[in-house]
């Protein structure tokens, strides 16, 4: 970036959600993400100017 203000961050996660399917069934939903973000520095501190979500991937698990 030219503006040495301005920065960009790639942040990587993975979430996990339980998630229950009635009387005594839950599942397990797995989604890999990414952010893609932009910062700004103002007043000595960063902050988000921007915020891109990616989901990459998601996988459905049963859980017993």
């Amino acid at each position: 970036m030219k503006n040495e203000n301005e920065a960009k961050a790639y942040v990587y996660t993975i979430a996990h959600h339980i998630k229950n399917e009635g009387k005594d069934a839950k599942s397990l939903m797995v989604m890999y993400i990414r952010y893609e973000d932009t910062l700004i520095k103002k007043d000595n501190r960063w902050l988000f100017k921007e915020r891109d979500l990616h989901i990459d991937f998601i996988e459905n698990r049963s859980l017993k």
